[in-house]
This record gives structure tokens, sequence and C-alpha cells, in this order.
């Protein structure tokens, strides 16, 4: 984080927090002894989007629910989603492009898929709402302590 954090200029919106190079993510990753692309990928998928939460006031806000009904509202189906005018979305506060593709995929997607024992191609953004729905009825997300940033 420091090493981003110092790449913040003055005017620069914290959502365009990143290192300009791959040397430098090669540094960071030599530095404590893990792969340039895992630090990255921790950056970008986890740390990133803890600080841009915690600045907007939404760390620790689940958004499952809410991702996957606005989707399912109004997107005609997964490969028309604007995800920059997602992301843009005051709902969607702290969160990236990046983040929000990732949950996604990763959570949302992945999850229905399971649950209706079939290939990606059959499963809608409905589909996608109304698992989500079911499954995250009463939050049980993993709450980032203020200590962990």
């Amino acid at each position: 984080i420091d090493a981003v954090l110092k790449e913040l200029k003055e005017g620069k919106p914290i959502e365009k927090l990143d290192l300009p190079s791959f040397r430098e993510w090669k540094t960071i990753a030599d530095q404590i002894g893990r792969q340039e692309r895992h630090v990255k990928y921790r950056w970008e998928y986890y740390l990133k989007t803890w600080l841009l939460q915690h600045f907007s006031g939404t760390l620790n806000l689940d958004i499952r629910r809410m991702l996957a009904n606005y989707l399912a509202e109004n997107f005609e189906d997964i490969d028309s989603v604007d995800w920059v005018s997602v992301a843009s979305r005051p709902e969607f506060a702290g969160q990236t492009q990046t983040s929000l593709r990732y949950l996604f995929y990763t959570f949302l997607f992945k999850r229905t898929k399971e649950k209706m024992n079939g290939s990606g191609e059959e499963v809608t953004l409905k589909h996608i709402a109304d698992v989500t729905n079911e499954q995250f009825k009463e939050s049980r997300l993993r709450k980032i302590r203020e200590k962990t940033l």
C-alpha cells in the first residue's frame, strides 16, 4: 500500500491509484517473497477496493444482492452489462469495474451456475438475481476490521 500511495499526486482521484510499471510490482513482489501477478491481484481485487470502500463509507456493505438485482433490472443479458456505468452508480461507491466484475463472475455467476447444475450459457441475469436473493437473505459477509486497513 505504501508503494501505491506514493503514486497519489495532488488532484489525482484515489480510484486511479496504481503503480505505473511492471518493474515496480516486481520490486514489491521480490521484497515480500511473492510473484508479481499475485501482488497485483491482491492490490486490484482486495486492497484497492477496501481503501475505496473505507473512504466512501461503504466498507463492509454487502452489495451482492444489490448488484444482482440492479443488473437483472437494467440489462438484457450478461453480455450487455455496461460495467463502466454500473461502477459509476452511487450505490456501488467504493467499487471499481474490476471489483464488480470479479464479484459478479467469481461469486454470483459461479454460484448460480452450480445451483442450476448447468453450463454458463443457460444462466440469465434473472436467475442470478433469484439465486443471490435466496442465498443472501441474511448477510453473512466477512467483515473487514479497521485495523486491517
